[in-house]
């Protein structure tokens, strides 16, 4: 599979530490919630980083803090001020792992901190009291080894602001993910962003467009964060109380995403996925219309014809399902796949697969929903998309050792 780009949403006063450092540090959430159940943000925040491999190139979206900064430049007066807008490009240079060290900056950024741990010795020191409401810095307990591009100092000093990213149009191409990333919604934050290829390389063209700044983040190169330890290094975790379904539909996200990113099988998938080599984009939760509509993975396949001659030649599109697959699954390839079309095979309706995967649909369901599933088909066909394919997850073995099948079935047999 080839490399991916990722975008990391960080602030002011976490961004420079990241650059001059050599990581992207990802905010702690913790497996259980206080009610003690499984907390879905920790496993969609596990599913996101499984997605993420050594070799994947990283780029930074700074959001500015006003009032709510806690760290401040040496010498501010002598630098041009860091602005809100798009900073890279980075490659990720080890696994996803662990950590509660403080990491403290050095000249200019003597006065920031990374923590890993309130129990760091500097945590106390810093405290925001804002209209009578506490703010404290966040736990980067995540950490993923970054090094800059090569001749990166023709970039340290440039970024991409939102009017050059999103308004400016001498630059072909539109970030339609990301500007539909940044209607935001109460509970949908994600720090990590998959960019489709079209977008990864806009903003690094305009990267390279831009005049330099002054200000200097003077990359620690003797220092950048490594991790030596097999054992800090981010697992996937899954579950299955039933011994049937998983806990959280989000592993099975994981599960997938996992072995895509480390080439290892997926046992029934894996002729449907094809050659893993032609497989130019992996992401998961592609944001693809401004109501919040989602994919939960989509694999884009470019096929080399010859020396600099490529295509795309395929979307597949699947959507994963915990439990049973329902009519209401089916009918929403209809919504997406003009909209995907449009973002990544160029309205061509027919390159795009679909996949759903859950449990397999119960033959017991009534002749309504049957008839209206026969209808949601026929309109897929009368389309143009592709006909979809249908899995079931079987899950043996348990705990540490959970193994999962994929079951292709025949939604036909169903509702016949």
């Amino acid at each position: 599979m080839k490399p991916k780009a990722h975008l990391f949403v960080v602030d002011d006063d976490t961004m420079p530490m990241h650059i001059q450092k050599g990581f992207c540090g990802i905010i702690k959430i913790q497996q259980q919630n206080r009610a003690g159940n499984l907390n879905i943000a920790f496993f969609n925040q596990m599913a996101d980083i499984m997605n993420i491999k050594v070799g994947d190139l990283v780029y930074f979206y700074m959001l500015t803090k006003g009032q709510r900064k806690f760290f401040r430049l040496q010498d501010e007066d002598n630098f041009d001020k860091l602005e809100q807008g798009y900073y890279g490009v980075f490659k990720v240079v080890g696994k996803p792992f662990f950590s509660e060290d403080e990491i403290k900056g050095i000249y200019p950024l003597e006065n920031y901190y990374i923590f890993g741990s309130t129990e760091n010795e500097n945590y106390s020191r810093f405290s925001l009291n804002i209209n009578g409401k506490v703010f404290k810095p966040p736990i980067l307990y995540v950490r993923i080894p970054i090094k800059p591009i090569e001749h990166y100092e023709d970039l340290e000093n440039k970024f991409v602001d939102d009017n050059q990213a999103y308004i400016d149009k001498t630059d072909e191409g539109m970030l339609s993910t990301l500007l539909f990333k940044k209607i935001k919604r109460i509970g949908e934050e994600r720090s990590i962003t998959p960019i489709l290829p079209e977008e990864a390389s806009k903003i690094a063209r305009l990267i390279f467009k831009q005049k330099k700044k002054n200000f200097s983040l003077n990359i620690d190169r003797s220092n950048l964060i490594t991790n030596n330890d097999p054992e800090k290094e981010v697992k996937l975790i899954l579950s299955s109380a039933d011994g049937q379904n998983f806990d959280l539909e989000a592993m099975v996200e994981s599960y997938i995403l996992h072995r895509l990113n480390n080439n290892l099988p997926l046992n029934g998938l894996d002729n449907i996925i094809g050659d893993r080599n032609e497989i130019e984009f992996c992401g998961n939760q592609i944001q693809y219309g401004i109501s919040g509509n989602k994919v939960d993975v989509l694999l884009l396949h470019k096929k080399e014809l010859g020396g600099s001659t490529a295509y795309r030649y395929k979307a597949t599109v699947i959507e994963l399902k915990r439990d049973q697959i329902k009519k209401e699954d089916i009918t929403q390839i209809i919504d997406y796949q003009k909209w995907v079309a449009q973002l990544t095979t160029f309205n061509n309706l027919k390159a795009i697969q679909p996949v759903l995967i859950g449990k397999k649909t119960s033959i017991r369901i009534n002749q309504a929903t049957k008839n209206k599933i026969k209808e949601a088909l026929e309109k897929i066909n009368e389309l143009g998309v592709s006909t979809p394919l249908f899995f079931e997850y079987v899950l043996s073995g348990n705990g540490d050792n959970i193994e999962v099948s994929f079951n292709s079935f025949s939604i036909e047999d169903i509702i016949r």
